[in-house]
């Protein structure tokens, strides 16, 4: 396949918007365990976080739970980054042709923008918006129609 330079942008436009999302959860992977940037700034809701278990399972405390899922998200985000520039930088032909594949891509990553404006904080917002952008217009810029002359 001719690389052209939509290829070019698209490539580049997944990847940047890769590395965000691997940054972003490398950096809330590592918070979540080596900071208190993502606690609660209450140290009694800690505590009772701490002894508070959920209806399903009483060993599933609050704070085990909190500290849990946090932990996942952020692995989820690393898995995502990786596997997007992976798929970007050394299956570039394949994955630019794989419609689905991208599109979910792209849906999932709304599903984050959405979820965090309405539960989450800005910051993380502005963090997932940028890769949406990024994945749409170099998906648009892939399946753009070319003009019969």
């Amino acid at each position: 396949m001719k690389t052209t330079l939509k290829h070019k942008l698209f490539r580049i436009f997944w990847c940047i918007g890769a590395a965000l999302l691997l940054i972003s959860g490398a950096l809330h992977f590592y918070s979540i365990f080596n900071n208190q940037d993502l606690y609660p700034n209450d140290d009694s809701l800690v505590e009772v976080m701490k002894t508070t278990s959920i209806q399903m399972d009483e060993s599933g405390t609050m704070w085990n739970l909190w500290i849990g899922f946090h932990a996942m998200f952020g692995l989820c985000l690393i898995f995502i980054g990786i596997s997007l520039m992976y798929l970007s930088i050394k299956h570039h032909d394949f994955f630019s042709q794989q419609r689905f594949l991208l599109v979910l891509t792209i849906l999932m990553i709304a599903s984050f923008v959405i979820i965090g404006h309405l539960y989450l904080i800005q910051d993380f917002v502005i963090g997932t918006v940028i890769p949406l952008l990024l994945f749409t217009v170099g998906f648009v810029l892939t399946f753009e129609k070319r003009k019969i002359v």
